[in-house]
Order: structure tokens, then C-alpha cells, then sequence
């Protein structure tokens, strides 16, 4: 595979990753919850990803040409998708996190071998068990 698909990939899950950490902002930021801990531990984790990410991606050329800043783009408000109502606002999260399982997998299966497509496949089975946590102490669905 091509160094600009690689670069593309990457900067595409660390956009993602980015955006995750922000999602778990905006729950964190709904009010007092018994997940609060989790959440936390969530947040720790999505944005120690994103750094690894990130480097991975400079390893190989840095970001690509066309993408652009995850800062510069405009995120959804979770809560206002929601009419403020804190326990749907989860249940949205960890379904949109779900999704990003899912299309870190897709985006390492795209990439082949390779550590960078390693790093995508050990960051959603992180969140994975992660979500799963969450789940099993009854703090979504």
C-alpha cells in the first residue's frame, strides 16, 4: 500500500479519535453520573491513542495533504441531539463509538500489515473492551 493511503488512514483515525475525545467531553460534561470514572478512564485512553496515532503518522510523512485540522472542524453537540437529556446522550456516545470500533478494524483491514494498521487494530480492541466495561456495569444500552 501506498505511503499517501497509509497517511490517509491514519489522519482519518486520528480525526476520529479527536472527535471521541470531544463526544466524551460533552457526556462528562452532562452532569453527575455513577459512569463518571469510566468516562475519565475513556477520556485518558482516546487521547493517548489519538497521540500514538499521531505519530504514527508523522512517521510516515506526516499529515495528508488532504485533510484537515481536527480542530478546525465543527463538532456535533451531542447533547442538543438529545434535548439535554443526559442518559440518551450515552447511549448516542456509545453507539457512535461502536461505529469507530468498527471503522478503526475497517481502515486497518484496508491497510493490510504494517505497524500502523497493528495500531488501529490495538486501539479498537481497546475501546472495545472498554465500551464492554461500561456495558457490563449496566452504564449503557
Amino acid at each position: 500500500m501506498d505511503e499517501n493511503t497509509i497517511e490517509g488512514h491514519l489522519g482519518a483515525a486520528f480525526d476520529e479519535l479527536v472527535g471521541a475525545t470531544h463526544l466524551t467531553k460533552q457526556v462528562l460534561w452532562a452532569g453527575p453520573s455513577p459512569q463518571r470514572d469510566q468516562l475519565q478512564g475513556l477520556l485518558a485512553f482516546l487521547g493517548e491513542q489519538a497521540r500514538l496515532v499521531d505519530e504514527a503518522e508523522a512517521q510516515v510523512g506526516g499529515r495528508a495533504a488532504d485533510l484537515s485540522s481536527p480542530s478546525g472542524r465543527r463538532r456535533p453537540n451531542l447533547l442538543g441531539a438529545v434535548d439535554n437529556d443526559a442518559p440518551a446522550a450515552l447511549a448516542a456516545y456509545v453507539t457512535h463509538l461502536r461505529g469507530l470500533v468498527d471503522d478503526l478494524r475497517q481502515r486497518a483491514k484496508d491497510m493490510g500489515t504494517g505497524s500502523g494498521a497493528t495500531l488501529l487494530l490495538g486501539v479498537a480492541s481497546g475501546l472495545e473492551t472498554r465500551l464492554s466495561d461500561m456495558s457490563a456495569a449496566g452504564t449503557s444500552d
